[in-house]
């Protein structure tokens, strides 16, 4: 009756599924257009040791930012690469397609199965949104993610933790500099107390990685020992 009321949509272009191909496949969650044209693009090797930005060299170890920037984080994954899925996210964003964070969360989670032992996280932690902009959205569309990922790995969530102090400008129009200073003392802890070590980040986009660390400097001086990031969808390295 769900899916009548509101039919499943293609998480890459919005177009409707296939509910034949749903119910012989329960992962099929992509189009068969999409797929045709290799969207969306996974993640594989070789990959940054640092952010999991995905590497066309496989003789560097590292990407150049993250060659330039030392970052607070330890490590990064992503599920997919940004490029061709930029108007997917701005929907699963700023288009209320909350549907979308079912396959999200599904693919992340398949991207982490080769770290999350290693890492060991002890909490997810969503990257949150100012309240006067979800209050205008109606949601965080990274505690969707997050509560999606806890929901297969077991590993539980605290959205409450991390939060914003301020309110800061979308971070897709500035360059690297300019996104830094924009998130600069932007998260705090609540009461400034972190009961965790080791921490997962969880977020739809991780370019630069500004947004990562700004979080993490909040959460290191909250008492955190080791921060990683996820993300559904990383830019390329170089």
């Amino acid at each position: 009756m769900w899916n009548i009321l509101y039919p499943p949509r293609c998480p890459v272009c919005d177009r409707l599924l296939d509910r034949s191909r749903r119910a012989e496949d329960k992962r099929a969650g992509v189009c068969q257009i999409c797929l045709s044209y290799g969207r969306p693009e996974r993640i594989r090797e070789p990959l940054c040791k640092r952010c999991g930005k995905p590497l066309s060299d496989e003789t560097e170890a590292y990407c150049l930012d993250c060659r330039r920037q030392k970052h607070l984080f330890l490590e990064g994954r992503g599920a997919f690469a940004y490029r061709g899925m930029e108007e997917s996210m701005y929907r699963f964003k700023n288009g209320n397609r909350r549907c979308y964070a079912d396959f999200f969360g599904e693919e992340l989670f398949l991207a982490l199965q080769g770290v999350l032992g290693r890492w060991k996280p002890q909490v997810l932690i969503p990257v949150p949104i100012h309240r006067e902009r979800r209050r205008r959205r109606g949601y965080n569309q990274a505690e969707l993610l997050t509560r999606q990922l806890s929901a297969r790995t077991g590993i539980p969530s605290d959205p409450r933790l991390l939060f914003r102090v301020r309110r800061t400008r979308v971070q897709a129009s500035l360059d690297d500099r300019e996104r830094r200073k924009n998130v600069k003392g932007a998260f705090a802890v609540r009461d400034d107390v972190c009961p965790y070590q080791r921490i997962l980040l969880v977020d739809d986009i991780y370019t630069t990685g500004s947004t990562a660390d700004a979080a993490s400097q909040a959460l290191l001086h909250a008492g955190a020992e080791k921060i990683f990031c996820a993300s559904v969808c990383i830019g390329k390295g170089l």
